[in-house]
């Protein structure tokens, strides 16, 4: 087993879990094996995950990162047992082409590896970060060893080209949200901010604003990149507060999002329009969901032929299965919603979301369309301390505007 669950989001275990499929494995003579692939090297904040639980498993795998990603090896390293252990199978050598004709290379970039390792910093979790906007760096401090340090703190993950840290929090219902992802380089100096917010979730996944903003000197005139789409509901998000009453003051429209959920094979479709605030489209998500979940795109089937993925700008693919307007009368819906948007009765349709976001997705008026009934409910996203102190700096660089990214 994994010590903590890597395939479409990252799910850690109770340790009364872990150790309790210890206790049994050693009880009943079942080897215990660690699938560390993922995990291993400081990916979680300690060397293995195996260490956040205070877990000895008799066997334990690893690859990838030993060979710094040359065609890795299958490792397995196991400890004695006692005669009485049941029969295991060999190891076997490195696998792959190059495991094959190289494994005196393949060796030696694992033994450089192990050797880096047990001399390195492995990132790990902190209780605060201090984000300077005049050198746009982040300092983490109060470094927790072991565990997790309870309902707000930072994980610092290291990568290859920096840095990648998340910011978690807690709503009020005791959800764990993801506040913020910020990527740096090895100097803690910011080159991407990324910020995950959840707007409907149900039998179709998790629909969700994405934005992204980018501070990589490389860019000019890089706005806020902001749109609308589907996936897993295993994504790492902030979830919003939700009101049936407005703010009692709101800022300009960032965007103008509408969604669409019909029935099609497998079982839904998920089309996302993103517009900018004069109701031009800017980009177009199309989705399937299955068993309750986000599935693939390229496992959606109809009639007519349906193109699932992301579709921006000129390529916009607009077929008339969709039902997604080419420009929405933004104005015209503020004024009479209901009147404005008709929908399209001939479409299978299961619901429709029509979003009004605001400063930067800070809040969101939703309206949602089950046949002619319509309903209104407001989703606020509170701002953290790190978005207070980036606001000077992504004035300065012009975020929330519609304009294009060049790079040098």
């Amino acid at each position: 087993m994994e010590p903590i669950i890597c395939n479409l989001g990252a799910v850690v275990p109770e340790d009364e879990f872990v150790r309790g499929v210890r206790k049994l494995c050693t009880r009943y003579g079942t080897l215990f094996v660690a699938d560390e692939v993922a995990t291993g090297f400081g990916r979680t904040g300690r060397p293995l995950a195996c260490e956040h639980f205070d877990l000895e498993p008799d066997v334990l795998c690893m690859a990838k990162a030993i060979t710094l990603r040359a065609h890795a090896p299958d490792m397995r390293l196991k400890r004695n047992r006692s005669s009485s252990s049941p029969p295991r199978s060999p190891t076997r050598g490195p696998s792959g082409e190059h495991g094959r004709r190289r494994p005196r290379l393949l060796l030696a970039l694992s033994l450089s590896a192990l050797q880096t390792a047990c001399h390195s910093d492995f990132g790990g979790n902190y209780r605060e970060a201090h984000v300077n906007p005049q050198s746009e760096r982040i300092t983490l401090t109060g470094r927790v060893h072991g565990g997790l340090p309870g309902q707000a703190f930072f994980q610092d993950d290291p990568v290859h080209v920096g840095h990648a840290i998340r910011q978690f929090g807690q709503d009020s219902h005791g959800h764990r949200s993801q506040l913020n992802l910020f990527f740096t380089d090895h100097d803690y100096r910011l080159t991407y901010r990324e910020k995950c917010q959840e707007l409907l979730s149900g039998p179709f996944g998790r629909i969700y604003g994405k934005s992204d903003f980018y501070y990589d000197r490389r860019y000019h005139g890089q706005p806020t990149a902001f749109q609308v789409e589907a996936y897993s509901k295993l994504l790492r998000v902030e979830f919003p507060e939700v009101s049936n009453s407005p703010p009692s003051t709101h800022g300009s429209i960032q965007a103008v999002s509408l969604v669409r959920v019909l029935r099609a094979r497998p079982e839904l479709l998920v089309v996302s329009a993103t517009y900018s605030p004069q109701g031009d489209l800017y980009v177009l998500s199309v989705d399937g969901a299955r068993g309750g979940d986000w599935i693939s795109p390229n496992e959606i089937h109809g009639e007519p032929l349906i193109i699932g993925g992301r579709f921006y700008g000129s390529g916009l693919e607009l077929k008339p299965w969709y039902g997604i307007p080419r420009t929405f009368a933004v104005e015209a819906y503020l004024a009479d919603p209901q009147r404005s948007w008709g929908g399209t009765p001939s479409l299978p349709e299961e619901l429709a979301l029509v979003n009004i976001h605001y400063d930067r997705n800070a809040w969101v008026r939703q309206d949602m369309y089950q046949g002619r009934d319509r309903s209104v409910r407001y989703l606020r996203f509170p701002e953290t301390a790190e978005d207070v102190a980036l606001k000077g700096i992504d004035a300065r660089r012009g975020f929330g505007a519609w304009t294009a990214a060049t790079w040098e």
